[in-house]
């Protein structure tokens, strides 16, 4: 298994209250505003949240990456108004932003999904495994022991035979007359 497979279903195996999921999710939505601050004026303000939409969705699921995704497109139009009116390019910025932003979260969400999903399956499988195996033990003690009480009763039959008494051998070894007059086995 990769690692990204191991942290995702570590990560997403965890139950947290809505407290967390949402207050971290707006905790790095706000670092990530700190960052932009920083950065020059002429970068699209939306690129710094792609990371968080990513992280914050696959940590915490779809409700988080929409509230991540809502939140960071209205701050991203809020740079946009800083210089002054929002222009036709800005909203068609925005707009493929929210579609790409959209496609990430319900990606992200779907590969949770499905790493929990696997996750489940793979302990249902080991849980089995470990009952197929248990039987397969049992099985095989009842079986030896059945075939200590059949060279038992092979002895007791025929003291000079063999230990690993084979039904069919008798057949070989005794006449038929000989089997009808001799006790059955029980087995």
């Amino acid at each position: 298994m990769s690692s990204l497979h191991k942290l995702i279903g570590t990560v997403a195996r965890r139950r947290h209250s809505p407290v967390t999921d949402y207050g971290v999710t707006l905790l790095l939505v706000g670092a990530m505003t700190f960052v932009r601050f920083l950065a020059p004026a002429h970068v699209a303000p939306f690129l710094l949240y792609i990371p968080v939409l990513l992280v914050v969705t696959l940590a915490f699921g779809w409700g988080a990456g929409t509230f991540a995704l809502l939140l960071s497109t209205l701050i991203a139009a809020w740079f946009y108004t800083r210089d002054g009116m929002l222009g036709s390019v800005d909203v068609a910025l925005l707009c493929q932003y929210v579609t790409v932003g959209a496609t990430m979260v319900w990606i992200c969400h779907a590969l949770r999904r499905s790493v929990v999903q696997n996750e489940a399956t793979l302990e249902r499988l080991n849980a089995a495994n470990h009952i197929l195996v248990d039987r397969e033990t049992a099985l095989t003690d009842a079986n030896a022991v059945a075939e200590a009480a059949k060279c038992q009763k092979a002895l007791e039959w025929d003291p000079g035979s063999a230990c690993n008494w084979d039904p069919f051998a008798s057949w070989v070894r005794y006449g038929a007359a000989e089997l009808i007059r001799r006790p059955a086995l029980a087995s």
